[in-house]
């Protein structure tokens, strides 16, 4: 996620997407899969975040397992059914 919505607001490190940006990281998925589709190339999963658990020097975002699980029943789920987009996998680690 970009900086504004992780709890540290920044790119790097070991921040945490906040809870009241769920939403708007959901509807990201939402957007990608849907461009991608509409330039020809079919998504068929999509994954919440490479390492998880890994705070690193270049982009990343920390997510506990309960988090991860979250952000997928409250979240990036339903914003994929809503988009009629429910045959989309999600990934998690």
């Amino acid at each position: 996620p970009p900086p504004w919505m992780k709890t540290k607001r920044q790119f790097h490190g070991d921040a945490h997407l906040r809870l009241e940006c769920y939403a708007a990281w959901a509807h990201h998925f939402v957007r990608f899969v849907q461009e991608m589709s509409r330039e020809g190339v079919p998504i068929w999963a999509v994954s919440v975040q490479n390492e998880p658990e890994a705070a690193q020097i270049w982009e990343s975002c920390i997510y506990t397992a309960e988090e991860e699980r979250d952000f997928v029943r409250d979240a990036l789920g339903p914003a994929l059914e809503d988009a009629d987009l429910g045959e989309v996998k999600i990934v998690i680690w």
